[in-house]
C-alpha cells in the first residue's frame, strides 16, 4: 500500500486526494472535529481509504476471479456503494441503518447459514457489540473455511480492555436504543485481551496502513478462518427442483432491498416477480451457490425454531413499478412492499397466524396430524402465499385490482404493529383475515391509534384471540402451550379472554372469537350471512345501500361474537361489560355454533356486525364479525357485489371520519 503524502504549493499537507472516487484532497470536508477528512463525493473517511488500498492492492488477488460473497456489518454508504460495490454483498444492521438488507444481531446471528460467506467487513463496530466473544464466534461460524474477516476498531496497545459504564454506553445513541436494541459503546479494547480473542478463532495478521489523502494511520486486522481439519459436514445433494425460499424480512418500505434465502439449483438463474393479479413486475436474479466443499454446512437441528438457514442468494431492490402490496417470487415466495412515506389507509395482513400454522421445518404452533407442536417458531422458513394471506386472499386481490385509494394505501404485517412508528400518519387501519395472534404491544399501539382519533375496520374473525410474544432480531413467534417461563403474568401467552391478562377484547373491537363460533347454517342455525337490523338512518347502511331485514351473504367458517342479554324485536341487545364503550350500534347479526358452548348455555352464539366509539373523542371502530368480509369480495355476482359495495362504503365513511351512528350526533 502506498503511504505517500505530498505538500501543496503553500506548504500545507493535503495528501493525494480520495483514492476511492478521485475527489481532490482540497475538497475534503470536516467531520467529527477532524479537519478535511471526509470525501464529499463517496463519503469515505480515513479508515475507508486505507481499507480500499489494502483490498485493491492485495486482498482482491487473494480471492482470485471467482465471485465473492461478502457480508458488510453496519456499513457506511461509502462501503455499500463504492468500496465493495462489485461484490455479491449483503449488509446487516440491528436497527440504526434501516437501509440494511438484513436485520440481524451480530452477537446472535440466527438465520444466517454456516460457512456461507467469503468475506466479512466490520469497520468500526467492534466497540459497539454487547458480547465480543459471541460476535467473534458468529463471524467464524458464517465464514467459509479460508474466508476472511476485516476488522478496524480502536485498540490501546499493551493495555487491557476497558468496559464502559452506562453513561458512556448510551452517550452516542441514547437510552431508548440501548434498552430496546442493546445498541451502545461498550468498551475500549486493549491488545492484551483482543489479540488472544482473535487468535483463538482465526489466523491473525495486523496491517498498519496510512491514508494517502490525510496521512492518518489506521490498523486493520486481517483474520482468516483456518481450513477444515475434519471432513465437511454432510449437507445433502444440491437441490434440483423448483427454487424454494423466503425473504429475510417479509415486509419492507418501498425503496429498500429485499434479501432472499433460497434452496434451489446451484447454477445462477432468474425468477419472475409478480403481483397478486399475476402481472410480472420484476425479475429476481439468483446467484450461483454450490453447497458443498468449503461451503458445506450441516442443517440446523431445530429449523422450525432457528430458521431453515438457507443461503442468501438474491437481492431485489424495490422499483417504481412495485407499488405498495403483496408480491410473489415465482408464484411461491411472498413479500410485502410498504408505502415509502405516510399513507392514510393501512391494510394489516395476518402473518403471525400464517407463521403459527406453517409446518415448514417439521413443526407448527399447535400440533396437527402432520406436525408436532412447538413453543417457538421462526419467521425464516418458506411460507406459502395462502399462509401469509390467511383467509384474506379475496379482499387483497380486490384491493389490488380496484385500488380504491390510489397512492394513499399501504400494506403491513400484523407483526409490524409491534413497533409504534408503523401507525404514524395512518388514519384508517384495516385488519383482514384470520388475525389470531397479537402481542400486548400490538394491541396497545392500535388502542392508542383509536384513542387519538384513528379509525379501525376489522374485516375478519378470530381477531386478537391469543396473546403471543415476539423476539425481534431472532424473528421468532413465541407461545407457550403449557407453563410459560415469562415472569410478568400480563405477558403470558394465553387467550386474551383470560382474566389474568386484564385486557378484554370485545369492548375495544366489538367482537371476539370466545363469544363467536363456526358456521351452522347447514344445521338450521343462522341466516348464512349477516341479517341487517340497524335503523334505516344508519350512515353505514345508507352508504352501502342496504335496508333493514336484508341478509348480506357472508357465510364463513369463523365468526367473532359478543355477549347478548336478550333479543328485543329481533335485535340483539349486547352486553359489553364494565368497559362498555361510550356508544355502540349493532348493524347486523348472525347465529352460529358457539366456540365455547358454556358461554351460551348450549344455545347458538351471536355474531354481530358492530360500530362503536369508546369515548366521545376517540375514533370509530367497525367489526364486521365474520371472516367472510375478507373472502366474499372474490365471489362473482350479486353476493360479491354486496360485499364489495359494503366494504368500500365502510372504508370511505371511516376515512372521511363521518358520524357513524343512526342517532344524531350528541357529542358534548
Amino acid at each position: 500500500m502506498s503511504d505517500a503524502v505530498r505538500m501543496s504549493d503553500g506548504g500545507e499537507t493535503i495528501g493525494a486526494g480520495c483514492t476511492i472516487c478521485g475527489t481532490p484532497a482540497a475538497e475534503l470536508i470536516d467531520f467529527s472535529a477532524r479537519t478535511r477528512v471526509r470525501c464529499p463525493t463517496c463519503g469515505s473517511l480515513e479508515r475507508h481509504r486505507i481499507m480500499h488500498g489494502l483490498w485493491e492492492d492485495e486482498l482482491r488477488v487473494t480471492f482470485g476471479d471467482r465471485p465473492i460473497r461478502a457480508l458488510l456489518c453496519s456499513p457506511s454508504q461509502c462501503e455499500r456503494s463504492f468500496l465493495f460495490a462489485d461484490l455479491q454483498t449483503y449488509d446487516l444492521d440491528i436497527g440504526v441503518d434501516r437501509y440494511a438488507d438484513l436485520f440481524v444481531d451480530v452477537c446472535d446471528a440466527v438465520g444466517l447459514r454456516d460457512a456461507s460467506f467469503d468475506l466479512i467487513v466490520a469497520n468500526g463496530i467492534l466497540a459497539h457489540v454487547y458480547d465480543l466473544d459471541a460476535t467473534l464466534d458468529e463471524w467464524r461460524r458464517i465464514l467459509r473455511p479460508g474466508g476472511m474477516l476485516l476488522v478496524t476498531t480502536p485498540v490501546v496497545d499493551g493495555a487491557e480492555t476497558v468496559t464502559h459504564d452506562l453513561a458512556e454506553r448510551t452517550r452516542l445513541w441514547g437510552t431508548e436504543r440501548y434498552e430496546r436494541l442493546r445498541i451502545g459503546t461498550y468498551r475500549l479494547s486493549g491488545s492484551v485481551d483482543l489479540h488472544p480473542a482473535f487468535e483463538e478463532r482465526f489466523a491473525l495478521r495486523i496491517v498498519e496502513g496510512t491514508d494517502p489523502a490525510t496521512g492518518a494511520h489506521e490498523r486493520i486486522y486481517v483474520l482468516t478462518r483456518p481450513p477444515r481439519t475434519a471432513p465437511a459436514p454432510a449437507a445433502g445433494e444440491p437441490a434440483t427442483g423448483p427454487t424454494e425460499g423466503y425473504a429475510f424480512q417479509r415486509c419492507r418500505v418501498a425503496g429498500r432491498t429485499f434479501a432472499f434465502c433460497l434452496d434451489g439449483p446451484p447454477q445462477a438463474h432468474d425468477l419472475p416477480v409478480t403481483d397478486l393479479l399475476g402481472d410480472e413486475v420484476a425479475t429476481l436474479h439468483v446467484d450461483a451457490f454450490d453447497p458443498t466443499g468449503d461451503y458445506a454446512a450441516a442443517p440446523p437441528e431445530a429449523p422450525w425454531e432457528t430458521g431453515m438457514a438457507w443461503p442468501l442468494r438474491a437481492r431485489l431492490p424495490t422499483q417504481s413499478r412495485m407499488r405498495p402490496g403483496v408480491y410473489l417470487v415465482d408464484g411461491r415466495i411472498p413479500f410485502v412492499v410498504r408505502h415509502p412515506g405516510s399513507a392514510r389507509v393501512a391494510v394489516v395482513l395476518p402473518s403471525l397466524a400464517g407463521t403459527a400454522f406453517n409446518d415448514a421445518g417439521g413443526r407448527r404452533l399447535s400440533a396437527s396430524a402432520d406436525a408436532p407442536g412447538a413453543d417457538v417458531l421462526s419467521f425464516l422458513r418458506p411460507l406459502a402465499p395462502e399462509r401469509l394471506l390467511e383467509d384474506a386472499g379475496g379482499v387483497m386481490r380486490w384491493l389490488a385490482e380496484a385500488d380504491p385509494f390510489p397512492g394513499d394505501t399501504t400494506y403491513v404485517l400484523d407483526a409490524d404493529l409491534h413497533e409504534p412508528e408503523t401507525l404514524e400518519g395512518v388514519e384508517l387501519l384495516v385488519v383482514v383475515g384470520r388475525s389470531t395472534y397479537w402481542t400486548r404491544a400490538m394491541r396497545e399501539h392500535v388502542d392508542a391509534h383509536v384513542a387519538a382519533g384513528g379509525r379501525l375496520l376489522i374485516l375478519g374473525a378470530e381477531v386478537m384471540h391469543w396473546q403471543v410474544r415476539l423476539h425481534g432480531w431472532r424473528q421468532q413467534l413465541i407461545r407457550h402451550a403449557a407453563q410459560d417461563p415469562e415472569p410478568d403474568p400480563l405477558l403470558h401467552t394465553r387467550m386474551w379472554h383470560d382474566d389474568e391478562l386484564a385486557y378484554p377484547v370485545a369492548p375495544r373491537t366489538g367482537g371476539e372469537y370466545w363469544y363467536g363460533g363456526r358456521r351452522a347454517v347447514d344445521q338450521g342455525i343462522g341466516f348464512g350471512g349477516m341479517r341487517v337490523v340497524a335503523d334505516a338512518a344508519s350512515p353505514i347502511l345508507r352508504a352501502a345501500e342496504l335496508r333493514p331485514g336484508a341478509v348480506v351473504a357472508l357465510d364463513a367458517s369463523a365468526w367473532d361474537g359478543v355477549p347478548v342479554r336478550r333479543f328485543d324485536r329481533g335485535r340483539p341487545e349486547v352486553d359489553l361489560g364494565e368497559e362498555a364503550p361510550w356508544r355502540h350500534e349493532v348493524l347486523g347479526f348472525n347465529r352460529v355454533l358457539p366456540a365455547v358452548p358454556a358461554e351460551s348455555a348450549g344455545a347458538p352464539a351471536t355474531s354481530c356486525w358492530m360500530v362503536l366509539r369508546r369515548t366521545p373523542d376517540s375514533g370509530t371502530v367497525v367489526h364486521g364479525g365474520t371472516l367472510a368480509w375478507s373472502q366474499q369480495q372474490a365471489v362473482p355476482g350479486e353476493d360479491g357485489d354486496a360485499a364489495r359495495g359494503a366494504t368500500l362504503a365502510m372504508m370511505r365513511l371511516l376515512l372521511a371520519d363521518e358520524w357513524p351512528f343512526a342517532a344524531a350526533d350528541d357529542r358534548p
